[in-house]
C-alpha cells in the first residue's frame, strides 16, 4: 500500500527488494571483467546465448583508494578512466592503458587533482571522437554542482564550458548518443 503522505504526493510505494546477493566486498577494491565468477549472481538478462556471464578481478588491487560513486569513462582506443568519487570526495584521474594481454592490470595516475573541484555523483562520458565530459555531482561540503568540464586530451587537461541550461544535479547519467556530432543525452538526476 502507500502511505497518507505519498498518496498525497501522488506517489506510490515501490516493493522492497531483497538484498543483493552480488559478493561486494569480494570485488569492492579491483577492476572485474567479464571471465569468471558464479551464474548464481547474476540476473537472467545478463546471461548469454552460451551461458551465463562470468566475472573475474582484473587484478588483485587496485592502484586508488577505496572510492565509491566515482565517473568512469572509455574512451574509443579502449583507455578507462576512474575520475573523482566518495571517500574524501576526490577529484583524481586514474588511467588504464588497453592491452589485449592483460586487460585492466595497468592502472596508473593521471591526474591527482583535477581543476575541477572535488566531488562524488557525477556522471562523466567519453564521446566518439576522444573528448571526455564531467558534469555535475556534489562537493564536500554537500553543495550540488552544476558544472560541465571537457578535456580534448584523454583527461589531461580541462577546460570549464559554459554555464548549462539545467540545474545543479547529483547521480545523473549521461551518454553519448550515436557517432559524430550528435549531442550527449543527460539523464535527470
Amino acid at each position: 500500500g502507500s502511505s497518507p503522505r505519498s498518496a498525497r504526493l501522488g506517489r506510490t510505494r515501490m516493493p522492497r527488494l531483497p538484498p543483493s546477493p552480488v559478493p561486494h566486498a569480494s570485488t569492492r577494491d579491483r577492476p572485474v571483467t567479464p571471465q569468471s565468477a558464479t551464474s548464481e549472481y547474476l540476473p537472467e538478462d545478463a546471461r548469454t546465448r552460451e551461458g551465463p556471464l562470468e566475472w573475474a578481478p582484473a587484478c588483485e588491487h587496485s592502484p586508488w583508494p577505496a572510492r565509491s560513486r566515482f565517473g568512469t569513462a572509455s574512451l574509443p582506443d579502449g583507455t578507462l578512466l576512474v575520475l573523482g568519487g566518495l571517500v574524501g570526495p576526490r577529484n583524481d584521474i586514474w588511467r588504464c592503458l588497453p592491452s589485449n594481454d592483460e586487460p585492466g592490470k595497468s592502472w596508473e595516475l593521471l591526474l591527482r587533482e583535477a581543476p575541477w573541484t572535488t566531488r562524488w555523483g557525477h556522471c562523466s562520458v567519453a564521446l566518439h571522437g576522444g573528448a571526455v565530459l564531467v558534469l555535475g555531482g556534489m562537493d564536500g561540503g554537500g553543495e550540488l554542482l552544476g558544472d560541465v568540464w571537457r578535456s580534448d586530451d584523454e583527461g589531461s587537461n580541462w577546460q570549464r564550458l559554459g554555464e548549462p541550461p539545467w540545474p545543479p544535479r547529483v547521480g545523473h547519467r549521461l551518454v553519448a548518443l550515436g557517432c559524430g556530432s550528435r549531442p550527449p543525452l543527460l539523464a535527470r538526476g
